[in-house]
């Protein structure tokens, strides 16, 4: 995971989870594993916040200069 990213819907940041125990890295695994084996994923999940971002060298103005970009949890 890398560092001064955004988090997704659920505010969880790429260094809170680097900075997790081993224990709590663990039981999180465990978590998602058994919701993948299950097929129940949290609605959290399976949002995301979309965000327009400016293709480079192109006008502001015009909305085919954007590209979307999704952040998830």
């Amino acid at each position: 995971l890398k560092n001064k990213k955004s988090p997704g819907p659920d505010k969880i940041s790429n260094e809170m989870l680097i900075n997790l125990s081993l224990v709590a890295k663990l039981k999180l695994l465990e978590i998602i594993n058994h919701s993948w084996q299950k097929g129940v994923v949290p609605q959290i999940w399976r949002e995301a916040i979309t965000l327009p971002i400016l293709k480079k060298g192109k006008c502001r103005t015009k909305a085919s200069s954007y590209r979307p970009i999704s952040l998830t949890s």
